[in-house]
């Protein structure tokens, strides 16, 4: 006989395992991962969520709460990355003609350096 499962299984994990590996540092766009970060993304993690059950946070908003410590996780690696680029260049101060840019324009715009 075969059986059956609920649809709505493991839900609830496909949050926390993004979670985790962003928070930890694994970068979006390839790289390396590291197992000691992965711990304490994971570290993190768990105290965020035990964090949020303590102040006896709506369960409703721990979701968005976590949502948006990804999307800063991943606006920091993005700004990581550009820093870094810039400093293996040797641009690290202005991009062109002596403009700087603002680092909103340089996360929205897939190119670092205009042509």
């Amino acid at each position: 006989m075969i059986g059956s499962a609920a649809p709505e299984t493991g839900d609830t994990w496909l949050i926390g395992s993004f979670a985790v590996a962003i928070i930890g540092g694994t970068g979006l766009n390839g790289g390396s991962i590291s197992i000691l970060g992965i711990f304490l993304g994971g570290a993190i993690f768990i105290l965020i969520q035990n964090g949020l059950i303590d102040f006896k946070a709506n369960p409703y908003f721990a979701n968005s709460f976590l949502g948006g410590l990804i999307l800063l996780a991943i606006i920091l690696d993005r700004i990581r990355e550009i820093v870094s680029d810039k400093t293996r260049s040797g641009t690290a101060g202005n991009v062109t003609d002596g403009q700087p840019q603002k680092v909103a324009e340089v996360l929205v715009s897939d190119k670092t350096f205009p042509e």
